[in-house]
């Protein structure tokens, strides 16, 4: 009975590092402008280092943040719909009505993390990149 008490402890031991192991991550958040306008509405996407994709609102002030991107060299892409006069949209646990006042559009190349063009080296912890597309 000793005995397999011990190797089921040593089973545990290698379960909960195996866990612990995963990929380091890292936060980023930033502005987003385009030819130094700040866009107001949208989102950016990244694609981090394992290929995994993650994505963040941008605000009224062209703050954006992604949490949880696998470490690495990432790329990003930035889009920017034209928002609709009614729509609502959800930030955190409330519906707040989107604004299209000061929205103008961004070429649709810089939507695809592959073709934008846009990329950054993240470090695990927080990491702050703001974002000028010209």
């Amino acid at each position: 009975m000793h005995k397999r008490h011990i190797l089921f402890l040593a089973f545990v031991f290698c379960v909960v590092n195996l866990v612990g192991c995963g990929p380091s991550r890292g936060d980023l958040k930033g502005k987003v402008t385009y030819n130094g306008q700040v866009v107001k509405s949208g989102s950016v996407l990244v694609t981090g280092g394992n290929g995994e994709p993650k994505q963040g609102a941008i605000d009224r002030e062209g703050n954006y943040s992604v949490d949880g991107i696998v470490i690495g060299q990432i790329k990003i892409g930035v889009s920017s719909p034209e928002p609709k006069g009614s729509a609502m949209r959800k930030k955190g646990d409330e519906a707040v009505k989107v604004d299209k006042t000061g929205w103008f559009s961004i070429p649709d190349k810089f939507a695809d993390p592959q073709k934008s063009g846009l990329a950054f080296e993240i470090k695990s912890g927080p990491n702050t990149k703001d974002i000028d597309i010209k």
